[in-house]
């Protein structure tokens, strides 16, 4: 059993009028599995404070596996009362800024102690008591310095050595890198063994294809000492420039990433050639397009699907 780190949150659309209290509050939830890398939590951190920006009348609640994430980054910064016990409910994203429900005091008696979304919908939309918080906000921000951008500046392109059919499908899906790269780091021996025979993606076609992986999965690929299996097809020498070390990154690259797709492929009940079959029904779709275009008059005729090739 594999347990994954999730970010969960969930974003309540509010309007300006009363609230209908009759009624369900709409919303929407979601929760990613972030891994072992963090910036992937706070990036959507980010992405979630800028659109309540955009949407000052919504509020979003985050959460992960420690519970209120944003208050131990910001620890330094709460007020004593606030604890994992009693931060139920109160922490929220609203217009560009975090805030807080506040306990029941001597100028607010009526104050719920252990708020429900409910409840603290309704005090934030009311704007009657002081719930942003700059400091812990200031905080948050700090941790978040340097996005998008940093997003960006974290990816990776790697030249690798791989069948075909699953260069063409990465380049058609190249999210499908991050399952396949959690699969082969969560490799079990059996399945090491029967992803070997590469039945989905069958090695009787390579090709040399530039994969995009963040820094996080290419340490963990890099760091991992895995031997190609032995019917793993080799380059000629003069591939890659004759370069020796950039031949044997290559080639390891590719047989890790394959092997965690056969492993992902296995996982879900893919067996014999299913998952080649995909990508080349994919290829045979495109080039059926490309053909009925260039049957039209005047058009020009389109180039096949080619897979990029590093430089």
């Amino acid at each position: 059993m594999f347990i994954y780190p999730v970010l969960a949150c969930v974003l309540l659309l509010t309007g300006k009028g009363k609230q209908q209290h009759d009624q369900a509050l709409p919303c929407l939830w979601g929760a990613v599995r972030y891994g072992d890398n963090v910036e992937d939590e706070w990036f959507i951190v980010w992405l979630l404070l800028e659109l309540t920006k955009q949407l000052p009348g919504i509020s979003v609640r985050v959460w992960d596996d420690d519970g209120d994430f944003l208050l131990i980054e910001a620890a330094y910064t709460l007020p004593r009362w606030l604890k994992p016990e009693t931060a139920t409910n109160r922490v929220w994203l609203r217009a560009g800024g975090v805030h807080v429900i506040p306990q029941p005091s001597a100028k607010s008696p009526g104050l719920p102690p252990y708020p429900t979304i409910r409840d603290a919908i309704d005090i934030l939309q009311s704007g009657r008591l002081a719930t942003h918080q700059p400091r812990i906000g200031a905080a948050i921000q700090a941790r978040l310095a340097g996005y998008p951008q940093k997003a960006w500046q974290q990816m990776q392109r790697v030249t690798t050595w791989l069948p075909r059919c699953l260069a063409l499908l990465l380049r058609e899906d190249p999210q499908m890198v991050s399952p396949a790269v959690n699969a082969f780091m969560t490799r079990q021996r059996r399945e090491v063994q029967a992803a070997a025979k590469q039945s989905n993606f069958p090695t009787t076609n390579m090709a040399t294809t530039l994969v995009t992986v963040n820094h996080c999965m290419y340490a963990q690929l890099h760091q991992v000492d895995f031997n190609p299996p032995s019917n793993w097809p080799q380059p000629a020498a003069d591939w890659l420039g004759g370069n020796s070390a950039r031949q044997a990154k290559a080639i390891s690259m590719g047989a890790k990433i394959a092997t965690g797709m056969e492993i992902m492929c296995l996982r879900l009940g893919l067996t014999g050639t299913t998952a080649a079959a995909m990508a080349d029904q994919q290829q045979q779709q495109q080039q059926q397009q490309a053909s009925e275009k260039n049957d039209q008059p005047g058009a020009i005729a389109a180039q096949q699907p080619v897979v990029p090739t590093a430089a």
